[in-house]
């Protein structure tokens, strides 16, 4: 899939696409330099990684202060269609990890019939997000998704 994706993006000319094979569920696993892009798209991805927590953190790690991530993934199971229910990371639990982890929501967007998506802005510095206020539920049930 990866050498497809550079062979498409050399066959229309786009000169900055660079393929990077890494592991997003450990800090500095992707490989990439701090603070070097402008967003990060996880898409159909949270419901399939063990260690969500560690994925977040590795995008706010590579994004630029101010930088976007976007998350698209599944709604629920539907009967099948999806994936399992016990696999399914709910948007209300997306937004708890990032909130926790130096991101700062800032909205949704259609994302289809079957999937949410969420918008999050990388904090100027942690501290930024840490003043969005968290009560003890919401960073307990983060903690309970590791």
């Amino acid at each position: 899939l990866l050498t497809r994706t550079q062979n498409a993006a050399v066959e229309k000319g786009y000169e900055n696409i660079e393929i990077v094979w890494g592991d997003i569920e450990s800090v500095d696993g992707v490989k990439l330099k701090d603070e070097l892009l402008d967003g990060v798209l996880l898409s159909n991805t949270l419901f399939q990684v063990d260690n969500k927590i560690h994925t977040i953190k590795e995008a706010y790690r590579v994004l630029k202060p101010g930088g976007i991530l976007a998350i698209i993934d599944w709604n629920e199971s539907y009967g099948g269609i999806g994936p399992p229910q016990q696999s399914i990371l709910t948007s209300a639990e997306a937004n708890l990890i990032c909130n926790d982890n130096g991101f700062i929501a800032k909205g949704t967007f259609d994302a289809g019939e079957h999937h949410y998506g969420l918008l999050f802005k990388k904090a100027a510095a942690h501290s930024e997000a840490s003043s969005v206020e968290q009560d003890f539920i919401s960073r307990t049930v983060a903690q309970e998704l590791i």
